[in-house]
């Protein structure tokens, strides 16, 4: 994993270098490679990658609201009968948190990207808290961290061989984008080499610990459960089962840090991206501010809780 994070900061830093030393965005860089027309098309690309990848990552923020929901509802809520058939891929409160996720989403849209930096940060603060939090947990109430770190792989030879390979670049993969756009951010630096320390140092020590906290909840509840379960919101879902008043306070602040975490990613990642290539596609009708409303409805009409695109991702 380590070798992974230092692969993406190397791509990071230097499809950011231009951004940060000519003041060049992504669109712009385009058209060195691809022409003055045919730039159009790698950046219509990100564009559809954008709009995917804010569908998912909505519908993650509805299941961080339905967490929330279920703390602060109960029973009533966690028990909530699905009215919905079984080919739409998804059940009532889930498809409930989500749109109320949206009315929670949509007003971020008023604040100008350039004062989004407190609330990140603030962001930041409560997403590893609430990290460290599940992992304090998990390890306290297993005794233990759980085996999974000790187990030894099930495949040898060439077959582990294609295997590593295989996740290394379905992790490259999905960071590649963000990777790849970095210009567009680092040309609004207060100095050519203010980026650097975060895409070569924080950058890569917070993939490496947050793989590892990962794995260790995972084996740590793999115990508890039975089950292996990768995904946080899983987990979140599970322990609501027993609605004991500890449960409910510790999944809100979970669901909480989760929620804003999933804003802001819908927000940087997404939104915002694709609002630049937008502009610069459409400069005369697109705005950022637009196109964050537009992207968002593209993203809803997706149908992003089907287990095509869910499936399709990394």
């Amino acid at each position: 994993m380590v070798g992974v994070a230092l692969i993406s900061a190397i791509i990071a830093v230097l499809a950011g270098w231009p951004g940060s030393h000519q003041y060049l965005g992504f669109t712009v860089l385009c058209r060195a490679s691809w022409g003055m027309r045919g730039g159009f098309w790698p950046v219509l690309n990100r564009i559809v990658t954008a709009v995917v990848w804010l569908g998912i990552q909505m519908y993650r923020g509805g299941q961080a609201m339905k967490i929330i929901l279920g703390a602060l509802v109960g029973e009533k809520w966690v028990a909530l009968r699905d009215t919905l058939p079984e080919s739409a891929n998804v059940d009532t409160a889930s498809l409930i948190a989500f749109f109320l996720f949206l009315v929670i989403f949509l007003p971020c849209f008023m604040v100008a990207p350039e004062r989004l930096q407190m609330p990140f940060r603030v962001t930041f603060v409560m997403i590893t808290c609430t990290m460290f939090g599940i992992l304090g947990w998990a390890i306290a109430t297993n005794n233990g961290p759980g085996t999974l770190l000790h187990t030894p792989p099930t495949a040898k030879g060439p077959a582990l061989s294609w295997a590593a390979l295989y996740g290394l670049q379905s992790i490259i993969g999905s960071q590649a984008s963000g990777c790849l756009g970095q210009s567009d951010w680092t040309r609004y630096a207060k100095t050519p080499n203010a980026a650097l320390a975060g895409q070569l140092v924080m950058a890569p020590i917070a993939i490496c610990v947050t793989v590892v906290c990962a794995l260790l909840i995972t084996s740590a509840t793999a115990e508890i459960y039975g089950v292996y379960l990768w995904s946080p919101f899983e987990l979140l879902h599970i322990q609501q089962t027993c609605l004991t008043p500890v449960s409910r306070a510790g999944t809100f602040f979970a669901g909480l840090g989760f929620l804003c975490s999933q804003l802001a990613l819908c927000m940087v990642l997404n939104c915002v991206s694709a609002g630049m290539d937008l502009a610069a596609l459409c400069p005369k009708y697109i705005k950022i501010r637009r196109c964050g409303y537009f992207v968002s409805v593209v993203a809803i009409a997706i149908c992003p809780w089907t287990s095509a695109v869910l499936l399709a991702l990394p």
